[in-house]
């Protein structure tokens, strides 16, 4: 990059990796396995052959399916509407914890907070995989199947991930929410257990 690209490129965007940085990337070392030099030719090359494209992803962040898929994309129900990795399935919680917690990343941090007011709290692989398997091991005992919709009130803190996690590990459905849906009213039907996990 020339100094004139960089200060260019300094006045669009509030920070840049450095070159050091840009080295020890992994995507541009997926992009290099793949024989691209450039983003813009990456792109091109993902959007003319998207199969292909999310095929090397899979492979390249290793990415466990539990059902293989069929295909990356079927559009058979209409170009707005692609059903992504037809019949493949992925357990979230084994992709992001559970494989971690033994070999080579079990004392790796999976997962870093650091609070407003400095506070910082960190779990390794192997804490989080503990946690996640507690977590799901009380929604299930609380009723809460594969399906079932999970509404989750929490900050952004370490809990927050356990719990996304341990929703994901049962098959359940995780729900986000935000303050003011506090007041709403739940639909019949909907089970609301009186102890929390």
């Amino acid at each position: 990059m020339t100094k004139s690209q960089q200060d260019e490129t300094a006045q669009r965007f509030a920070w840049m990796p450095s070159e050091t940085v840009v080295e020890r990337s992994r995507l541009l070392s997926a992009m290099r396995r793949w024989g691209h030099r450039t983003i813009d030719e990456l792109n091109r090359s993902a959007a003319a052959d998207p199969e292909r494209f999310w095929r090397n992803v899979v492979e390249d962040l290793q990415i466990t399916f539990d059902a293989p898929f069929d295909r990356v994309r079927d559009e058979s129900g209409g170009r707005p509407f692609p059903r992504w990795f037809p019949g493949g399935h992925v357990n979230v919680a084994n992709l992001c914890a559970h494989r971690h917690a033994v070999g080579q990343l079990v004392d790796k941090t999976a997962v870093v907070y650091e609070g407003d007011s400095g506070q910082r709290r960190a779990l390794t692989y192997a804490e989080l995989d503990r946690q996640v398997r507690r977590f799901a091991a009380n929604l299930t005992q609380l009723g809460v199947a594969r399906g079932d919709r999970v509404v989750l009130f929490v900050p952004a803190v370490p809990e927050a991930v356990v719990a996304f996690l341990a929703i994901a590990m049962i098959g359940a459905i995780s729900v986000p929410t935000l303050p003011d849906t506090r007041r709403m009213r739940w639909p019949p039907g909907c089970r609301i257990p009186r102890r929390s996990c």
